[in-house]
């Protein structure tokens, strides 16, 4: 059966009223394959670049409920209190480090299976993380941690405040929530690859937050170098796009594909849709598709 679907060029108007469409052109399907193709590869990158999302909402996360925590003047401070705020501090905590030792995995497994990238970019990024482990202690101390959560269960988290005053005048105080860790619980039942020395040399008791601070500087230095390696693909690929169905850079309003099919089995016509919106009727199935953000940066940057 011949397919009815139409795909039109379009820009539409402020407000982004579907009623306010600006037809360009008609794509035709060799046209549409062409970019599909392009635009999933860019897609993918674009999963891979997300990656670090969950990194740093979890590190947000974390940091907010400790933030607001100190804000918090009903805090009935007891021994199930305590007790239950620990459990809540540790759950963050693992989710941080999960999000972590799953973002380096999951980013060198989809750079080992990409056709568009060289061996050399999956050496990059492994020369990256070996050079972060072997330089940072706070990520290869992490980085075991999260193992350690899930082999022994949750470290010994000792969790406290301190208040001070801040302004003698006022009587302002500043609460300081201190969140540390047993180092010798930690060495129990655990064997740490070379880092018990170190730990070793740690406080009996230690705050962990500098440590995962630091964690996430490196991160965010891994995440800026492993984007470098996509960084020629996203302009080619972007380019092809724009090549492909001859966006231009000087219309007004948001430029995107306009999809509809008539599940009748009609023959379409953009006419026909705009008749449709204007009276409301349901014989005409439609959708707008849009160009990744990397094509519209590149014509932004040519008007």
């Amino acid at each position: 059966m011949k397919d009815k679907t139409k795909r039109y060029l379009v820009t539409i108007g402020k407000g982004f009223d579907i009623r306010n469409v600006n037809v360009l052109r008609s794509i035709d399907d060799a046209e549409y394959k062409d970019f599909r193709d392009q635009s999933n590869d860019l897609n993918r990158i674009g999963s891979d670049r997300d990656l670090f999302f969950l990194v740093s909402a979890n590190f947000s996360e974390y940091k907010n409920f400790c933030e607001n925590f100190l804000k918090n003047k009903d805090f009935k401070f007891n021994h199930k209190s305590m007790r239950m705020l620990s459990l809540e501090i540790n759950r963050k905590i693992f989710n941080f480090l999960s999000s972590f030792t799953s973002y380096v995995d999951n980013s060198r497994a989809r750079l080992s299976r990409s056709t568009l990238l060289r061996s050399a970019d999956l050496e990059y990024f492994d020369s990256t993380c070996k050079d972060l482990y072997d330089n940072n202690f706070s990520y290869r101390f992490l980085y075991n941690l999260r193992h350690y959560f899930t082999h022994c269960g949750m470290p010994v988290v000792i969790v406290g405040y301190n208040d001070s005053v801040e302004d003698t005048d006022k009587g302002v105080i500043k609460r300081v929530l201190n969140i540390q860790i047993s180092r010798d619980e930690i060495l129990k039942d655990y064997k740490w690859k070379g880092l018990k020395k170190e730990i070793l040399q740690l406080p009996e008791q230690f705050d962990i937050n500098p440590y995962l601070h630091q964690l996430l500087q490196c991160l965010e230095h891994l995440h800026k170098e492993k984007m470098k390696i996509y960084e020629d693909l996203i302009e080619e690929k972007a380019k092809a796009i724009i090549d492909i169905l001859h966006l231009p850079n000087d219309q007004e309003g948001v430029l995107c594909i306009f999809i509809f099919s008539d599940y009748k089995g009609r023959s379409l016509s953009i006419e026909a849709l705009m008749e449709a919106l204007e009276t409301g009727t349901k014989t005409i199935q439609y959708h707008e598709e849009h160009f990744p953000e990397e094509v519209i940066n590149i014509l932004s940057d040519k008007e």
